[in-house]
């Protein structure tokens, strides 16, 4: 079994592993990103920090006196994960 680099995989897939750009004239208004797994799992990361934040506002920090500002951080990160969720499947990011 041969282990190759993502840089080796994707030249060979005709992108430049550094600006993510197509090197063949054809396919150079298309972007190329060798890892897409990446971003849902900062938008997972996302997503749990907000949930920890939210139950914590909810649960012990629930008497704060600025609660609702530490829930409004909270809806916050929920919505920057549905934000980057969202760009991600519609092929923008």
């Amino acid at each position: 079994m041969t282990v190759r680099s993502e840089s080796t995989v994707a030249k060979q897939r005709g992108c430049n592993g550094l600006t993510g750009i197509h090197i063949r004239p054809e396919l150079r208004s298309r972007r190329c990103y060798p890892n897409r797994m990446a971003l849902w799992l900062v938008v997972v990361a996302i997503l749990l920090s907000a949930t920890l934040i939210l139950a914590l506002s909810l649960g012990p920090l629930k008497t704060a006196a600025n609660v609702g500002t530490i829930r409004l951080f909270a809806f916050i990160q929920y919505l920057a994960a549905a934000l980057l969720a969202l760009a991600r499947l519609l092929g923008k990011a």
